[in-house]
């Protein structure tokens, strides 16, 4: 697996959590359970593999970190996002934004 699949399967986590709530541990269990991960596989070539220890490492402090800041994070988006609100950016560029500028 690559650090762009990482990444992808990150954008993943975050929408999941949005609609959810879940936290980010819960959202990483749920996501990596044997048998699930592999129902993935058809759906998304990004989880064809397991993240190595790294990858999960790098997904996990990611998904901990955007958790963790994310009303910073939508603070950002909401004061930057000249003529939207919030809630009219759809979840998933709000994702996109959340990592770009958490990794940034």
């Amino acid at each position: 697996m690559t650090r762009i699949n990482a990444r992808e399967i990150v954008i993943h986590l975050i929408f999941h959590m949005h609609y959810t709530k879940e936290s980010p541990d819960e959202a990483i269990v749920t996501r990596f359970a044997d048998g699930y991960y592999e129902t993935l596989q058809e759906e998304n070539d990004v989880y064809a593999e397991r993240p190595s220890r790294k990858q999960m490492a790098y997904i996990r402090g990611t998904v901990g970190g955007i958790a963790a800041r994310r009303e910073e994070l939508e603070g950002y988006i909401a004061r930057y996002a000249i003529g939207w609100r919030l809630e009219r950016i759809s979840v998933l560029v709000r994702a996109i934004l959340e990592l770009a500028m958490y990794e940034i």
